[in-house]
Order: structure tokens, then C-alpha cells, then sequence
């Protein structure tokens, strides 16, 4: 694979072959952990209309899903860091397959939503603990090329829940568009215990040529509470606010808004966006291109947020569906770069100090708190009969935020750098 050229990391081909296995086995799962949330986003009208029940239960579905995530996120994200990650993600894993696969057989509404909420808390383990991983497996100059590559299998896990599951419920009951996944996670997770692996230093492998420098402490020291109010995470979590609320909306409810805004079948609307993985991969694809020619992560984001606003602008205006369509893909592919940015590669600033699980988890665990909200507030504006408009706006409002937030960065950023000088 191109994406391991030039590492330059080891000294036998031994720990290669261990590498790219840790690698490919953390980016098939999360794919798959992908494939078991957004299945429910294909499901939410089988669901209403199997079970009978409203939007805003259908909504609580996901609101629960992000907040035990956001909460899952910051208990993950603390002991990530001190315990090992190999387990915390195999056990994850698991629990994500089998709550999948429970969500086929559950017909009541609040089993539904136990359910969903503890596949929502096993899910939060994944990502923090893969990037650690990461971090422990690899030189410091290929973590970021190697976290945004990673970041691709939410793409493959978005296409086949559109695409597949879509068509899946076309012919099959819903049910089967929970258990398939929760099937294969449950495999993936058996292959892991047999190729997983915590870091390379505990296989009598050494990572480059100062492990120290690259892997970090093997447990961060100081006050979690000092490192919070010195490192500036607070003022970057309000930053992440609207690519949590706007990416996650989009993968929940973005084939009901193709269902209600041009009366597209269920099912169908689905299909129809098969385009939104393939447009965030590009979105995941221009970060990496851009940051090659020198682009700085916090004013790539302000750009990308920029653009968004004419996204939303344009679907709140239009009334042609392709050109909805197409201004969907491009504000979810545009949240997806600002997400790598701020989420995937910001908490590798970290790795010397021992924080980059902490950090990972503290930024999903906001973004999702944000996804949380947003997912109440659009299903009690849908079931007032006020239409998707409202939503558009909040979207703006949210964004207008947090890029306000991003600005005031780069400024406190620039201030400080005559005198580091």
C-alpha cells in the first residue's frame, strides 16, 4: 500500500508486516463500526413505520447514541491513556456487534433505546484507542498521513450502509440491516484478538530511532484538570461544535431529508446517496493534498467552514433535487475535512505528553454532545411541521460560531509566535 512508503521504521521487515496488520485490522473495524450506526439512519422510516412511532422517539434513538458516545468518549479517552488499548478496542468491538445484532430482535421503543445507547458507548472506545495505537505503532512523521487514511473507513462504512443496507431493506425486513452488521463486527473483533496489538514496544519491536520522542510516556503525569485550562482544548472544542452537529445530522437523517423535501421512497433515498461517502472521501483527500503544500489545519478549517455556509445557503434556496443532492455531498464532504483537522489530526499535537487518547475523546465527546442536541432540536422542528429551513439556519448559526471560535485561534496563535521567537 502507497500509504506505507517511506517510513523509514524499522529494522527488519518483521515489524512491517506487524504494522500494516495493526493497521488494516483497525481501519476494516472501524468501517464496520461505521456500517453499525449509520444502518439506523437507513432504518428510521421501516422503524416508524413498523413500530409506530414518531420522529422524536426515532430522534431520541440517535440523541441517546451520541450522548452515551460523547459520554464514552471521556471515560475511554482518560484510561486510554494508562490501560491497554488493544483490549479497550477488542471489547468495544464486541459490544457494538452485539447490541447490532439485539436492535433486530428489540420491538420496544425503550429496549430500543437501551439498546442503541450501549452501542453508542461501546463505539466511543474505538477511535481514541485506535489512534493511540497508532501513535505507538508508527514514527511521528507518518501518524498524520496514517490517521487520515484511517479516517477513509468511515467512507467504506457510509457507503455500505447507504448503499447496501438501502437496498437490503428493499427486499429483506429492517431487522437484517442491524444483524448483518452486527454479525461482522462481532468477526472482526475475533480477528483482532488473534492480530490485535497494543504497541510495538511490547513485542520486542523498536519504533525509529528515539521511541521515547515518538510513543510518548507510557502514562501522562499532572492535574487532567491543569493540562485542560493550559493546552487551549477548551477554546478547539467550541470550534468542533458544528462539524458535530452538522456531520452527524447528515448521516442520521440525510435520506429523510431527501424523503420529505421531494417525497423520494424509503429505501430509494438511500441509494440516491450513495454520492455522500465518495464526496467526504474527497473532503478526507483535499485535507491531506492541502496540508502537502503547506496549509495550516486551523485557517484550512475556517475555509472549509466558509464554504459550508454557501452549502447550506444554496439547499435552503433551491428546488431541484440533484442540486440539493450534490450541495449535501459538498457540505458533508467540507464537515468531514474540518472533522480530520480538528479531530483526528489536532490530539497527535499531544503524543509528548502522554494526552493523545484524552484529547481525542474530549473533542468527540463535544462534537457529539452537539450532535445530540442538534438531533432534538431538528425532530421537534419536523413533528411542529416547521420544515427543514429552521434546521438550515441553526446549522448556519452553529457554524458561524464555531468558525468565530477558529478565527480567535489563528489570532491567539499569531500573538504568541514573535515571542516564541
Amino acid at each position: 500500500m502507497s500509504i506505507f512508503r517511506r517510513l523509514h521504521i524499522c529494522q527488519s521487515k518483521q515489524i512491517n508486516v506487524r504494522q500494516r496488520q495493526i493497521f488494516i485490522m483497525c481501519w476494516i473495524i472501524y468501517t464496520l463500526a461505521y456500517l453499525g450506526r449509520n444502518n439506523l439512519s437507513v432504518a428510521i422510516t421501516a422503524l416508524e413505520t413498523s413500530l409506530n412511532i414518531n420522529k422524536m422517539s426515532v430522534a431520541m434513538l440517535g440523541t441517546l447514541f451520541y450522548w452515551c458516545y460523547a459520554g464514552g468518549k471521556l471515560v475511554s479517552g482518560y484510561f486510554g491513556d494508562y490501560v491497554n488499548n488493544e483490549y479497550l478496542l477488542l471489547g468495544a468491538t464486541l459490544v457494538s456487534g452485539l447490541s447490532n445484532i439485539l436492535m433486530g430482535f428489540v420491538t420496544e421503543t425503550w429496549l430500543l433505546m437501551v439498546v442503541w445507547s450501549i452501542n453508542g458507548f461501546a463505539q466511543s472506545a474505538l477511535w481514541c484507542n485506535m489512534i493511540r495505537i497508532i501513535s505507538r505503532w508508527f514514527e511521528q512523521e507518518a501518524q498524520g498521513r496514517l490517521v487520515i487514511w484511517l479516517s477513509t473507513s468511515m467512507i467504506m462504512g457510509s457507503l455500505m450502509a447507504y448503499l447496501g443496507c438501502g437496498l437490503l431493506i428493499q427486499v429483506l425486513p429492517y431487522q437484517f440491516s442491524f444483524i448483518l452488521p452486527g454479525v461482522l463486527l462481532i468477526l472482526a473483533g475475533l480477528v483482532w484478538m488473534l492480530l490485535g496489538g497494543n504497541d510495538a514496544k511490547s513485542e520486542g519491536f523498536i519504533v525509529g530511532k528515539n521511541e521515547t520522542a515518538i510513543q510518548g510516556p507510557e502514562k501522562p503525569s499532572g492535574s487532567i484538570g491543569t493540562f485542560i485550562l493550559s493546552s487551549g482544548l477548551l477554546l478547539i472544542t467550541v470550534a468542533c461544535l458544528a462539524q458535530g452537529m452538522v456531520k452527524d445530522s447528515i448521516g442520521l437523517w440525510g435520506p429523510v431529508m431527501l424523503e420529505e423535501t421531494f417525497n423520494i421512497p424509503a429505501g430509494t433515498s438511500a441509494a440516491m446517496l450513495w454520492m455522500l461517502p465518495l464526496f467526504n472521501f474527497v473532503g478526507i483527500m483535499a485535507i491531506g493534498f492541502l496540508r502537502k503544500h503547506r496549509f495550516k489545519d486551523e485557517p484550512l478549517a475556517a475555509i472549509f467552514m466558509i464554504a459550508s455556509l454557501a452549502c447550506l445557503q444554496v439547499m435552503r434556496m433551491t428546488e431541484n433535487q440533484w442540486v440539493y443532492i450534490i450541495s449535501l455531498c459538498m457540505l458533508s464532504a467540507l464537515m468531514y475535512g474540518v472533522n480530520i483537522l480538528l479531530l483526528t489530526l489536532y490530539p497527535l499535537r499531544f503524543v509528548a505528553q502522554g494526552r493523545v487518547s484524552f484529547v481525542s475523546g474530549f473533542l468527540d465527546a463535544s462534537a457529539y454532545v452537539a450532535a445530540g442536541l442538534g438531533s432534538m432540536i431538528l425532530a421537534s422542528v419536523l413533528d411542529g411541521g416547521h420544515g427543514w429551513s429552521p434546521v438550515y439556519l441553526l446549522w448556519m448559526l452553529m457554524t458561524v460560531l464555531s468558525l468565530g471560535f477558529l478565527m480567535l485561534i489563528v489570532h491567539l496563535r499569531k500573538r504568541k509566535e514573535p515571542r516564541s521567537r
